[in-house]
C-alpha cells in the first residue's frame, strides 16, 4: 500500500469519526435537554418546597444553558474540522448556539422579573426559554433525517 493510500484512508477513518462525532454530539444534547426536563425539573418541583426549588433552578439553569453553548460550539467545530458545510449542520449548529446564548443571557431578566411579581414579562420570558430548548432539542434530532 502506497504512502498515498494510506493518507487516502486517515483522511476517510477520520472524516468517518468526525462525521459520527456530530451525531453523538447532537444524541448527548438531546439527552441532556430530555434529562433536564424529566428528571430535575419535575422532580424539584414535586420534591422541593417553592423558595428551595427557585433557588436550585436559579443554579442549575445557567449550567444547563452553558452545557447546551459548549455542546453546541463542539457540533459546529467538529463539522468544520470535517469540512462539512452542509445547510442542515450549519443551521442547527448556529441556531442551537445562539438560542443557548439568549437564553443564558436572559435567566437574569426572568429572575427579577420573578421576584418583583411580574408574571406577564416572566411568562414570556419563561416562553422564551422553553420554545427555544425545543427548537434546540427539535433541531438536534432531526437533523440526522435530513440529510
Amino acid at each position: 500500500m502506497g504512502l498515498s493510500t494510506q493518507n487516502q484512508l486517515s483522511k476517510e477513518f477520520m472524516g468517518n469519526i468526525l462525521a459520527n462525532l456530530s451525531v453523538l454530539i447532537s444524541g448527548i444534547t438531546c439527552g441532556v435537554i430530555i434529562f433536564q426536563v424529566s428528571a430535575i425539573a419535575s422532580t424539584v418541583f414535586k420534591v422541593l418546597k417553592p423558595e428551595e426549588s427557585s433557588v436550585l433552578l436559579r443554579s442549575i439553569f445557567p449550567k444547563f444553558f452553558k452545557i447546551l453553548i459548549v455542546l453546541s460550539t463542539a457540533f459546529l467545530c467538529v463539522n468544520f474540522l470535517n469540512g462539512e458545510y452542509s445547510s442542515a449542520k450549519l443551521v442547527n449548529g448556529i441556531l442551537s448556539l445562539i438560542l443557548a446564548i439568549i437564553c443564558l443571557s436572559i435567566i437574569p431578566i426572568t429572575n427579577k422579573s420573578r421576584d418583583d411579581g411580574n408574571q406577564s414579562m416572566f411568562r414570556f420570558l419563561h416562553s422564551v426559554s422553553v420554545v427555544s430548548t425545543l427548537i434546540i432539542f427539535f433541531f438536534n434530532f432531526g437533523w440526522i433525517f435530513i440529510i
